[in-house]
């Protein structure tokens, strides 16, 4: 709600963005899983929403609570789906570049100490995870889905977290792919793509969108 009320929407559609986001069918799929880390995702407006307030340093602190939070919570999705939306931000939008580089200009012993603050604070995770590595053997996992299972997992009503894809040897369940749109909503982004000045207007939205659901 507050990041929506930051990008000037109203206070109506910015509460009915919010119901929409806390309520989504990503979410709801992996709670149903029993995957009950994947509920921090939902701090990820915040994330967002300190990067768009840069100028003050409480927002770079709780940045770094944040990431640190993703980094121990319980998986590590979260932490590197935030590096991804921080490194995608820096690259594709220059205010929010600028903004950031002049912060780190300005308040470099702030940053600093936040990153110290950071290291300390996912010490366990940091550390456990390195000394694990070398007991490991890793394994590259390069799976794909039919058009028929990505139609299902974006516009099909009734999902089915047992539901598995249909390529055959792939573990994956329903679960992994889920993400309810449905026909009514990609009309609406549809129309609201095909004109120019809201592609202009969030451009980098939509690409980082892009790549999230890709």
């Amino acid at each position: 709600y507050l990041l929506l009320r930051h990008k000037n929407v109203s206070r109506g559609m910015a509460m009915v963005g919010a119901v929409l986001f806390i309520n989504t069918s990503w979410l709801g799929m992996h709670f149903t899983e029993g995957q009950v880390s994947y509920g921090s995702f939902q701090l990820f407006p915040w994330l967002l929403l300190s990067l768009e307030k840069l100028s003050k340093p409480k927002w770079f602190l709780l940045l770094s609570f944040l990431m640190a939070f993703f980094l121990m919570e319980g998986g590590i999705y979260q932490f590197f789906f935030g590096i991804y939306m921080i490194l995608g931000l820096f690259v594709l939008d220059s205010q929010l570049r600028n903004r950031v580089l002049g912060f780190c200009q300005t308040h470099g012993l702030f940053v600093l100490g936040c990153l110290v603050m950071f290291c300390f604070l996912a010490a366990p995770k940091i550390l456990g995870v390195a000394n694990g590595l070398g007991h490991r053997a890793p394994a590259l996992e390069n799976w794909s889905i039919s058009l028929e299972t990505l139609f299902y997992g974006l516009f099909h009503p009734t999902q089915d977290v047992l539901r598995a894809m249909n390529n055959p040897g792939s573990p994956l369940r329903f679960n992994e792919f889920g993400c309810y749109i449905g026909f009514l909503s990609l009309l609406v982004i549809c129309l609201k793509l095909s004109h120019p000045t809201f592609l202009r207007k969030h451009f980098v939205s939509i690409v980082l969108g892009g790549f999230f659901l890709w």
